[in-house]
């Protein structure tokens, strides 16, 4: 009877160290949260701007922008503000304008808009900003703006 016993309680040990083993090695790498490498609030704002650099890689790294911009007072002359984000990724310069917003009212752009961006930033090249009127439009430089965003390494 101690010998089955013993059989049992050694097999039951066994098992339960082999799950653990298991458990151990099937756990998801210890994840880490991104962080901040650049903070822009700019309130109450009339004028173009930039370029300014945010960050400059010293290797290729991937970032996330995630942005709010809005008009705080309109006007019935047209044009919008834009927020343009340039870099270079491995493949090439590339420019981001997604953050933009619309100085008159109920013209189909919105005077508050926010945007989140991925960008790929090539070692040694900058992520730079700049704000301007929209290409194409006039702009009222009495229309005073909110810009507000962040910057994020994500890898």
């Amino acid at each position: 009877m101690y010998k089955a016993l013993s059989v049992a309680v050694l097999l039951l040990t066994t098992f339960t160290f082999a799950q653990d083993r298991e458990f151990a090695a099937s756990k998801p790498a210890t994840l880490t949260s991104p962080v901040i490498v650049a903070s822009v609030s700019l309130v109450s704002q009339n004028a173009e701007s930039g370029p300014f650099t945010l960050v400059t890689p010293s290797a290729n790294a991937l970032y996330r922008i995630t942005g709010y911009m809005q008009v705080t007072e309109t006007n019935d002359l047209g044009g919008a503000w834009c927020t343009v984000f340039k870099y270079a990724d491995p493949v090439g310069p590339r420019m981001n304008s997604k953050l933009t917003v619309q100085t008159t009212l109920n013209n189909g752009v919105p005077t508050v808009n926010s945007a989140v961006i991925i960008a790929e930033v090539r070692a040694g090249a900058p992520l730079t900003y700049s704000i301007s009127a929209c290409a194409g439009g006039t702009q009222d430089t009495n229309v005073p703006f909110n810009l507000f965003f962040t910057v994020e390494q994500l890898q």
